[in-house]
């Protein structure tokens, strides 16, 4: 996952917990902990657990991204990457897309070793949101592992997938 936004970077903080998820990988041998799916922090989450980012938020201002046109970009590589309760998660075979509110498609994953973390970026956390609901945070706890098969429904798309408070 890597964040990218048309408009300005700019560092918020959490006034609440923000309610939020992410795609991890499976561990085989315990199902309580996963691994980041792309990122290459250090570490392993667990359940019930606060992690901060190994290594600090750094933007890289203003650049040409290819597309079908060149359009400038901020972007966010380090940190911890996450995902809006308002994205949709969709099941194709053995892949699942991450889409927005307004259905782009925002990073790909294959099912057999992916996990749904539901997380909160704490009360007091610095963290960037962009115009597609994804966030980077310096720190994030852990609510709840679930393996994506759960939320598939008989068509193979997650539905109205929420974290309530």
């Amino acid at each position: 996952m890597c964040w990218e936004s048309k408009k300005k970077c700019v560092r918020l903080l959490a006034d609440k917990d923000i309610h939020v998820f992410k795609i991890c990988k499976k561990c085989r041998s315990n199902s309580n902990v996963v691994l980041p799916y792309f990122y290459s922090e250090k570490a392993v989450y667990q359940d019930g657990k606060t992690y901060e980012s190994d290594r600090p938020i750094e933007i890289l201002k203003e650049h040409k991204v290819l597309s079908l046109s060149l359009i400038k970009v901020n972007s966010i590589l380090n940190g911890i990457h996450s995902y809006s309760c308002d994205c949709v998660i969709l099941h194709y075979g053995d892949v699942f897309a991450i889409t927005d509110k307004y259905g782009s498609t925002l990073e790909t994953y294959k099912s057999n070793v992916a996990v749904v973390v539901e997380c909160s970026i704490p009360k007091g956390t610095a963290y960037y949101v962009n115009e597609h609901g994804e966030y980077v945070s310096d720190k994030i706890k852990i609510e709840n592992i679930t393996d994506i098969k759960f939320f598939t429904d008989i068509n193979g798309i997650i539905r109205n997938w929420k974290i309530t408070n």
